[in-house]
């Protein structure tokens, strides 16, 4: 057990320590970069992420659902074997469908040293991030934190030191592709997770590639959610409009990260008391503990909002120019608050085995929400990027409720995640005051 601890505090520490370079180095580079220019940064690495998410798309999930089948360490093998190679069909079609995307974004115009360093980059990222998890199935943890956190920190050191000597938003993605490039290799080169190939691996392949057509319309929509609304962005307003969502989002990664972590300390107690005590007792330890999250939630959004635009006006440089965002921040974290009775609810349906449930109602609420989230950028303009991101996060959670509340009696309070957004709101007030 103290090993069990042990490294899941390996994987946390090592997610933050990304997470907190990441962010960092996206405001150096928001400091540094004219906003034309950071708001292409923003589409690239919409690109770039696009890449390493469809890449995997199901993948993974897929793997967990055979592995029940091998009863052998060899039978886990030519699985693992035949997971890499459907993963080479997978990120092949993905850089074709990028290369589209590029082409959409910026026409002929496109740098080519610049463009295949985004692709390649992202399906790097895709492949060593398989790895990892495939590894850590095999419960060989050292090897699975050399290929989810070595392999992308050296990514992000070589970033900064190229984006330190060259200053252009191209450079970025040429360091990160030779950081990858050079870590990866050396991590195969030592011989880290290989298998050998047997005939027996083409049905391993069928059964994979049938098992991933339903997640690749929810990581569509997962990556719509996020930086890939860049693309969209782009073709409907300026570069200046993705500059300021690009950096929004870098900034939310803070609220994203607040409550992985909360639920992450819930979940475990949460799996542990549903079975075993009164539905009723579990949902009132459940109302107090996302009310807490909420007011979390709630501080952190105020405190930013507050804080925020005289540190970024005190940075100076051209962070200057995203210290006038209060509105557009109010609203991101206003869609982060009221996910909670997303959360809420979710921890049932994974309790109960009932994940294809979770599939159809996130590919639902994502459809309509993407579809209301164009609409409403393309009837109110920029702003409506930030509304509809708010309305998008709603509708999930909307979803969500409904199907729970047929299927157990759940009771989620509304006014749980109004009371962040109201703290959120003060925060506002304050500012613009």
């Amino acid at each position: 057990m103290k090993k069990y601890i042990l490294f899941s505090s390996y994987y946390a520490g090592s997610a933050i320590i990304l997470k907190a370079a990441g962010f960092l180095l996206s405001l150096w580079m928001a400091r540094s970069l004219e906003v034309s220019e950071y708001g292409n940064f923003g589409v690239f690495l919409a690109i770039q992420a696009g890449v390493a998410t469809f890449g995997l798309a199901g993948i993974f999930e897929a793997v967990v659902g055979l592995l029940r089948q091998c009863k052998t360490a060899e039978e886990r093998h030519r699985l693992f074997f035949a997971t890499n190679r459907v993963f080479m069909f997978t990120i092949g079609a993905t850089l074709v469908f990028a290369s589209a995307a590029g082409i959409f974004a910026y026409g002929l115009e496109l740098d080519v040293v610049t463009f295949a360093s985004v692709l390649l980059s992202g399906a790097l990222l895709a492949y060593t991030s398989l790895q990892s998890q495939m590894v850590r199935l095999e419960e060989r943890h050292i090897e699975s934190l050399a290929f989810s956190f070595v392999v992308p920190a050296t990514a992000l050191v070589c970033s900064g030191i190229f984006f330190w000597t060259m200053h252009t938003a191209e450079s970025f993605f040429i360091g990160s592709v030779i950081g990858l490039i050079f870590s990866t290799f050396i991590l195969r080169g030592v011989g880290l997770f290989k298998f050998k190939q047997s005939t027996n691996d083409s049905s391993y392949q069928k059964e994979l590639s049938t098992r991933l057509i339903p997640y690749i319309a929810i990581t569509f929509f997962g990556w719509m959610s996020g930086y890939g609304n860049n693309l969209v962005i782009a073709k409907l307003f300026d570069s200046t409009d993705v500059a300021r969502f690009t950096f929004a989002m870098s900034i939310g990664a803070i609220m994203q990260l607040v409550a992985s972590a909360l639920n992450q300390v819930w979940s475990p107690r949460f799996f542990s008391i549903v079975h075993t005590e009164p539905f009723d007792i579990v949902e009132e330890k459940n109302r107090k503990f996302f009310f807490i999250q909420s007011l979390a939630l709630g501080f952190m959004a105020m405190s930013v909002i507050i804080l925020l635009p005289p540190v970024l006006n005190f940075m100076g440089g051209n962070l200057a120019y995203y210290s006038s965002m209060e509105i557009e921040f109010f609203l991101l974290f206003a869609g982060y608050i009221i996910l909670i009775p997303w959360w809420h609810c979710n921890n049932y349906f994974l309790a109960h085995d009932r994940g294809h449930s979770v599939m159809n109602i996130v590919l639902a609420t994502s459809a309509t929400g993407v579809a209301l989230w164009l609409a409403l950028m393309w009837l109110l303009g920029s702003i409506g990027i930030y509304i509809g991101f708010f309305a998008q996060m709603l509708m999930r959670s909307i979803g969500i409720t409904l199907i729970a509340r047929r299927l157990w009696p759940v009771h989620v309070s509304w006014t749980t995640p109004f009371a962040g957004i109201l703290l959120a709101g003060a925060g506002l007030f304050i500012a613009k005051i």
